[in-house]
C-alpha cells in the first residue's frame, strides 16, 4: 500500500516538471521576487540565449517574471522576460510554443527566444531564417506589445503563436 502512495507521489512530482508545453494556460514560471530562478523553466531557453547573447554564462536572480542573465564575471548582460503565469495562449500548428524575450540592460529587446515546442523543425527554421524572431529588436516592451507582426508564409500558425507569446510577455513587463 505504501508503494502505491509513494509511486503516485513521485509521479505527481515528476509530471509537475515535465515542461511548459503541457500547461495549456501558461509556462509555470517562478515569480518569487529576488530569488533564484526556476532552472527548469529557464533552461529550455538556454540554446537560443547562448546563440543570441554570446556573453551569457549563467542565471542571476529572478524578479517576478524577469531573470537576470550574467556573464562569467557575474555582471548583468541582459534579462530573460518569461511569460506571465496566466494568459490566453495561442497554439502553433502542433501545440503551444514557449517563447520568452531577451532584454538588454538598457531595457531594449534583443530578440525573442524559443523554448519547448513540438512544431516541425523545418517550419521553426523558416521562422528563424526569415528574421521573424528579430521583428521586435530594439523596441521597448511597451512598443513591442503594440506591434502588429506579419507572419512568414507557410509558417503562419507558428508565427501567430510566437507573436502572441511575445505580446503577453511584453504586456506583463511594461
Amino acid at each position: 500500500m505504501k508503494n502505491i502512495f509513494l509511486f503516485a507521489f513521485i509521479t505527481m512530482i515528476i509530471s509537475s516538471f515535465s515542461g511548459c508545453s503541457e500547461n495549456k494556460t501558461a509556462p509555470a514560471a517562478a515569480t518569487v521576487s529576488g530569488k533564484a530562478p526556476d532552472r527548469i523553466v529557464c533552461e529550455q531557453y538556454r540554446s537560443d540565449i547562448s546563440r543570441t547573447l554570446t556573453t551569457f554564462a549563467q542565471w542571476g536572480m529572478q524578479y517576478n517574471n524577469s531573470v537576470e542573465l550574467l556573464d562569467a564575471q557575474n555582471s548583468v548582460v541582459g534579462y530573460l522576460l518569461l511569460p506571465p503565469e496566466k494568459y490566453e495562449r495561442v497554439a502553433g500548428y502542433n501545440d503551444y510554443i514557449n517563447t520568452a524575450v531577451l532584454l538588454s540592460p538598457e531595457k531594449r529587446i534583443i530578440s525573442a527566444v524559443l523554448g519547448k515546442h513540438s512544431e516541425t523543425p523545418r517550419f521553426i527554421k523558416r521562422v528563424q531564417d526569415n528574421g521573424f524572431m528579430n521583428k521586435w529588436n530594439g523596441m521597448t516592451p511597451a512598443e513591442a506589445a503594440e506591434l502588429k507582426v506579419d507572419a512568414i508564409t507557410r509558417a503562419t500558425y507558428s508565427c501567430n503563436a510566437i507573436s502572441s507569446e511575445v505580446k503577453a510577455v511584453c504586456l506583463e513587463y511594461k
